[in-house]
């Protein structure tokens, strides 16, 4: 069917080429992909050229498309006809699509034929993505409806066209030949125009009841796997006289429709080609590929002084950022310096706190010595009374008993003053209680954390409004402080990836409440209970009396101290104490 066209196309062309050897009129056409009856609407368009300028002037060649490119730039053919693809590529060298074809099954003119995806029914393609890594067989690396569309489908796809096949072959020997390749599995996949199979191949052929259409978008009139694109057009080539494009476009849209319902139109909407060549970066678009200094010169040689004025105002601004780099640097240095005085008050405040727990610890231990010994060291001075009396009475007759006696109450009186007096002095220690704001309670407690440089995790801090209370500023900072290193500890030890402690404080009626909780491993309530156990340590050289001490704290200034662990991990620690009065209005 192909070669019966095509051999009809040549005796049209071929006797119109003898009249004259320069024909005013010298048109160019391509050799295959026309539809089945495009013949008879160019027979009709020669003869109407021939009617309006005469036989002698008007010359039809059929031409390989190659060689069509050669002879449109070089001007030996004026008009020529093509896809609108080829039109469109050669727009940017002056060439101008004058007219397009319609027909009654394609009306518009701006949607047409399109491309297929044809593949084996065995192939085991399904899909697009299948045929990614696939071997693609075409005719023509440039041909429009046989290669170009399809790989801009490919490109809407968000592939890349340039890797997508394994292999790509290129006949140039027409459609059908393509077809027998994919066939004989030259190929997995092939491409070819819409309505190539419909127009040539009957529906029992082998081609169409052994390969199958993929991706198909459209089926009537034809089964279409892209976008569809304008029809073929008849373009005028570069240095055309306009006033001769002028009077062929007249007679071609003069002609009327033939039997099939052929005839020129006008296309309007060429976007979609041009978009296409430019998401391909092909066509009129390859220059996208080329940046070269020379082009770079070309497209932008009115940029090119104001540039140079840029950078002569850059080197301007580099010699003032190195004078201010200089003053930047004094300043700098400066800086520094006063940051080492602030990291050695910082080590100052930090011994300071230090020193602070000791004592705290000093008179927690002098209380519990006195609560533990007094009870004992009372009932010993009992006996050693009632010993007395007994060898006073003369039950007891060795002199020397009631000496040794004397001495053991006497040093047991020597104990209890003693331990009376290390109580007194725990007692004496202690600061007076006054007014005091827990925000700046708990900025200084989070500062001299940070400032201790043992955790270098994330700590969110959170307080809901200032708070009055009335309270010792120094032992509730202690007890802050204790809680938090207490957890920075239990994460260090742990070896968290990301440890996390966050502080919160907020008040609830007349209750503040402050939260620090951590997240740190799984505590068993044995574990809980060591923790605050006095003189209890899981720390090499811990005394175990941390938490001890924040819960004495908290005891002396009518709060409550609690820890209890979270359900993911970690534990949560909680101090209450009471909002001055004063507050509750």
């Amino acid at each position: 069917m192909c070669k019966r066209i095509c051999l009809v196309l040549a005796g049209v062309l071929l006797t119109g080429s003898l009249c004259s050897a320069q024909p005013v009129i010298r048109v160019g056409m391509t050799e295959g992909g026309h539809e089945k009856n495009h013949s008879r609407i160019f027979e009709e368009t020669r003869q109407s050229l021939i009617d309006r300028f005469g036989k002698d002037l008007v010359s039809f060649e059929l031409i390989h498309v190659n060689e069509l490119v050669s002879k449109i730039l070089s001007g030996e053919v004026n008009f020529f006809v093509s896809t609108t693809g080829l039109s469109r590529r050669l727009q940017a060298e002056g060439a101008r699509d004058l007219a397009t074809i319609t027909s009654t099954r394609f009306p518009d003119p701006n949607h047409s034929f399109g491309s297929i995806f044809i593949t084996r029914k065995d192939s085991g393609i399904a899909e697009l993505a299948d045929m990614k890594g696939r071997v693609l067989v075409s005719n023509r690396p440039m041909g429009f409806y046989g290669y170009v569309v399809p790989i801009g489908e490919i490109a809407g796809h968000g592939y890349d066209p340039k890797d997508f096949f394994s292999k790509e072959i290129f006949l140039d020997s027409g459609s059908h030949n393509v077809l027998i390749a994919l066939s004989n599995g030259t190929g997995d996949v092939a491409t070819v125009p819409s309505c190539f199979l419909e127009d040539n191949y009957p529906e029992n052929h082998p081609f169409r009841t052994e390969l199958k259409v993929i991706n198909v978008l459209e089926e009537k009139p034809c089964v279409r796997s892209t976008n569809a694109y304008p029809n073929w057009s008849f373009s005028s080539s570069p240095n055309t006289p306009h006033e001769l494009s002028r009077e062929v476009l007249r007679v071609l849209l003069s002609m009327p429709r033939d039997s099939y319902g052929y005839r020129w139109s006008v296309a309007t909407d060429f976007s979609g080609t041009d978009r296409l060549y430019q998401d391909l970066k092909t066509g009129m678009y390859t220059i996208l590929n080329e940046w070269t200094f020379s082009n770079f010169l070309k497209e932008y040689k009115h940029w090119v002084l104001p540039l140079a004025i840029v950078l002569m105002c850059l080197a301007g601004y580099s010699g003032l950022l190195n004078f201010l780099v200089r003053k930047r640097t004094n300043q700098l240095t400066r800086s520094i310096k006063k940051q080492q005085l602030l990291h050695k008050r910082s080590r100052d405040s930090e011994a300071k706190y230090e020193s602070l727990q000791k004592l705290g610890i000093i008179g927690q231990m002098s209380s519990m010595i006195a609560h533990e010994l007094r009870q004992p060291l009372s009932s010993l001075k009992i006996y050693a009374q009632t010993l007395q009396r007994k060898f006073e009475k003369g039950e007891f007759h060795e002199d020397q008993s009631i000496d040794v006696l004397r001495k053991i109450l006497s040093q047991a009186e020597r104990a209890e003053t003693i331990v009376q007096s290390v109580r007194n002095y725990a007692r004496s220690k202690r600061s007076d209680k006054q007014e005091i704001s827990l925000t700046r309670v708990c900025e200084n407690a989070v500062s001299v954390f940070k400032q201790s440089g043992r955790f270098s995790g994330t700590l969110k801090v959170r307080i809901s409004g200032d708070m009055r209370l009335y309270a010792n500023p120094m032992e509730l900072e202690l007890a802050i402080l204790n809680i938090l290193r207490n957890a920075a500890d239990s994460l260090i030890s742990s070896k968290n990836q990301d440890p996390k402690i966050e502080l919160i404080v907020q008040r609830i009626n007349d209750t503040a409440i402050l939260k620090v909780t951590d997240n740190g491993p799984l505590v068993s309530e044995k574990e809980l209970e060591d923790m605050t156990v006095p003189l209890n340590s899981s720390k090499l050289n811990g005394l175990g009396i941390g938490l001890s001490l924040v819960r004495t704290i908290m005891e002396n200034h009518g709060g409550n101290f609690d820890i209890e662990p979270l359900k993911y991990g970690g534990v949560c620690a909680t101090l209450t104490l009471k909002i001055m009065e004063d507050q509750n209005a």
